[in-house]
């Protein structure tokens, strides 16, 4: 069985963010494309936990008899109301931040720290988790929002590994 220490030094081949910065000193790359390279992931994480903490709205379950997210709505009786929502959570999390809260999820997207190229296959999981991959050059860059510690300690990578080992 592959270690994950193994599964990162087969997928992530090179850091580069020396090269991105530079390339954007130079305004080599689009404003699209850098705009890409910047904005990380949404932390709906975050996000759901300031719906927990408003006054008209809280996130409530998954509820598996009908594979569904359900918010409560307090009414002016002081009860719940019960709104079926998708059966995607980041869905939910954005219909109801927007809904409720009357704001976009763009404050909660993740700063990015470091650009690493990566293997076609990883990049393909990551984009399933959710986080930012992006083409530049014939390159395949993956926008790390942390920094600091092994790639092998992030937790989407142990996520997309976990998934990999449990087959």
């Amino acid at each position: 069985m592959i270690t994950i220490k193994q599964f990162t030094d087969q997928n992530v081949i090179y850091c580069v963010s020396t090269l991105i910065d530079e390339l954007r000193k130079k305004e080599c790359l689009d404003e699209e494309t850098l705009y890409e390279l910047y904005s990380g992931p949404i932390d709906y994480g975050a996000a759901k936990y300031e719906l927990e903490l408003a006054q008209d709205s809280v996130f409530k379950h998954f509820d598996t008899r009908d594979n569904r997210y359900y918010f409560g709505v307090k009414n002016f009786h002081g009860t719940w109301k019960v709104d079926p929502v998708y059966n995607d959570e980041e869905q939910a999390i954005a219909e109801y931040y927007e809904q409720y809260l009357g704001d976009s999820l763009e404050d909660y997207r993740q700063e990015i720290f470091e650009h690493w190229v990566i293997e076609d296959y990883l990049a393909r999981k990551l984009r399933e988790h959710g986080e930012t991959v992006v083409e530049v050059l014939g390159l395949t860059i993956w926008a790390r929002p942390s920094t600091g510690q092994s790639i092998a300690l992030d937790y989407v990578i142990q996520k997309i590994y976990r998934g990999l080992i449990s087959k």
